[in-house]
Parts: structure tokens; C-alpha cells; sequence
């Protein structure tokens, strides 16, 4: 297996699509590695919705939430609590002002049944480093759901523990790890080809989108490298 347990990206360079970046290298290194992707409890809304894109199941569910992501038990460390993720244009309770004491202004908002401003859920300092706020209202537009508070896991490493458990009998283990490489390219550039990759990166303004990232090393020895204390 390999845990990812979150990220810190220096706010001057936040807003560069950096974390979907960090994110699909972490997931190339466990496709080289043959290593399955899981993370720890992520209590972060927008990498939640990083690890959404990227196909990850959150895990604490089935006992806590019904089948609208209510929660019966809030105080439990473990629920998943379900929150939509939204800008802060799109919410009623707008900020009128940066936080007086530490100068500092949300980004964008979280709305949840399950959490209310002030509620404990979301602590002052965590709300300040995510740059975000709670809103008590449903966002209109309605935001991107994900989940916070919970575990996920990666299809690849359901599929390995629960083999035969998904109803898709088309599904196996190289068709889900090819979605994920395509998922990964379209993210890293997959375009072998220097033309077509000129071609399909010509509007885009981010360098590394125009470069396909390579780790020139034999996935073996990679292997060993980030593995090796668990190899004999």
C-alpha cells in the first residue's frame, strides 16, 4: 500500500492546479510501484474533491451516513460527513471583511447538513490555513460534493480486497489501472507524439502541461527505493 496523508502548499503558490499535479505524480509512482493507493482521514473539502476526480471511495459510510449522506452519529471521529465545496460568489452568507485578528479571507465555502458555523467541526486554524468558511446555506449555484472526515480508497485496492465484488463483470484490475493512467496523462501529458502534444497544449498557459513528466528510473529499482524495507 501507499498512504497519502495530505498536503501543504505554500500559499503564494496556491491556485496553480499544483495539487491535482502533486496528487497525479503520487499516483504514477503507485502504477511503477504496483503499490495501492489509499489515504489516511482527509479533513481537507478541496483535496477531497482532488481524490473524488480521481475515482477514490470514501470508506466510513455504510454505518454512519443514510443514503443522503446524513450522519447518525456526528461525534464519531470516523463518519464521513458529505459538504459541498463551492466559490464564495455563489453563497448568501458572504464575508463582508477579512478575520480582524489574523487578516485573512476565504477562498471559498463548505455547506453541510451535518456542520454549522461555529459547530466544532472545523476549528479557527484549520478554517484560516484552507482558507475557507462554513455557510448555512445551500450554495446556488449547488457546489461539488465530496467528503470530508474519512478514509478513502482507491477501486484498485477495493479490487484486490474484495475480488468479484463490483457487478461490472467487464471490471478488472488492468482495465481500472488504465483509467487511472489515462486520468493521470490527461493531468502529467500523455502525448508521446512532440506535434500532437504541441497541438493539444497550444491554449494552455502552464508549462508543465506541455511536457510529459518521466521518472527515468527501472520501476524495479524505484520499487526498492521507496519500498525496499518491506522487500526481502
Amino acid at each position: 500500500y501507499s498512504s497519502f496523508m495530505g498536503m501543504y502548499i505554500d500559499e503564494e503558490q496556491r491556485g496553480k492546479s499544483l495539487a491535482t499535479k502533486f496528487m497525479s505524480i503520487w499516483l504514477l509512482l503507485c502504477l511503477k510501484c504496483n503499490a495501492l493507493p489509499r489515504t489516511e482521514i482527509i479533513n481537507k473539502p478541496l483535496l477531497s474533491l482532488i481524490l473524488t476526480k480521481f475515482g477514490f471511495i470514501p470508506q466510513q459510510l455504510t454505518s454512519d451516513c443514510d443514503s443522503e449522506g446524513d450522519i447518525d452519529n456526528i461525534s464519531d471521529i470516523n463518519a464521513g460527513i458529505e459538504v459541498e465545496v463551492c466559490p464564495i460568489a455563489n453563497i448568501q452568507d458572504k464575508p463582508q471583511k477579512g478575520h480582524e485578528a489574523t487578516n485573512w479571507y476565504p477562498d471559498f465555502a463548505i455547506y453541510s447538513k451535518n456542520i454549522r458555523p461555529g459547530d466544532g467541526c472545523f476549528g479557527e486554524r484549520e478554517m484560516r490555513i484552507q482558507r475557507m468558511m462554513i455557510t448555512k446555506y445551500p450554495p446556488s449555484p449547488r457546489g461539488k460534493k465530496t467528503f470530508v472526515k474519512t478514509t478513502f480508497d482507491h477501486p484498485l485496492l477495493n479490487f484486490v480486497l474484495n475480488p468479484g465484488s463490483d457487478s461490472n463483470q467487464s471490471t478488472t484490475y488492468d482495465s481500472i489501472k488504465k483509467i487511472l493512467q489515462e486520468q493521470i496523462d490527461d493531468v502529467l501529458g500523455g502525448v508521446d507524439d512532440p506535434k500532437a502534444r504541441m497541438s493539444s497544449t497550444k491554449d494552455k498557459a502552464d508549462p508543465i502541461d506541455c511536457e510529459r513528466i518521466k521518472i527515468p528510473v527501472d520501476d524495479v529499482l524505484l520499487r526498492r527505493a521507496l519500498f525496499g524495507f518491506l522487500l526481502s
